[in-house]
């Protein structure tokens, strides 16, 4: 691609990367991880005509919540919408892509909240989470 000086990496990141999250650290940390390095890569191969997205999405439909044994979360998006909305996101030179309008908002209001509170708000959202998936499976 560098040598073409075209073409481009669509990184699959999620809004866990920009927060902690307590009960679900590995996640959160991994993705952390994804967003750096996609930031990192896009930034080295900047004048070489090779483009980096990362995209964000939020809850996705995917097989996971089946093989998990989890409802699918309200406000979840279509794994295809995600895709083609990165895929666009890519052309149009996109460094980052947060999908969905709620999840955009809730990531820039984690920018505005203090480090230091968001790990019990995530801890607490999550520990809620698993109180409605417990519920449900009675």
């Amino acid at each position: 691609m560098i040598t073409a000086r075209s073409g481009g990496i669509v990184n699959i990141g999620s809004g866990a990367g920009f927060v902690p999250g307590p009960f679900f650290s590995v996640n959160h940390a991994t993705k952390a991880f994804v967003l750096s390095f996609s930031e990192s890569l896009a930034q080295e191969l900047k004048s070489t005509g090779v483009r980096v997205t990362l995209v964000c999405p939020g809850p996705t439909v995917t097989e996971f919540q089946a093989r998990a044994g989890i409802g699918i979360s309200p406000g979840s998006m279509d794994a295809r919408n995600v895709a083609l909305e990165g895929y666009r996101g890519w052309k149009r030179g996109k460094r980052i892509l947060i999908t969905g309008a709620s999840h955009r908002a809730s990531i820039r209001l984690s920018r505005i909240v203090p480090r230091s509170l968001l790990p019990g708000i995530m801890g607490k959202r999550y520990l809620r989470e698993a109180a409605r998936v417990a519920a449900a499976a009675h």
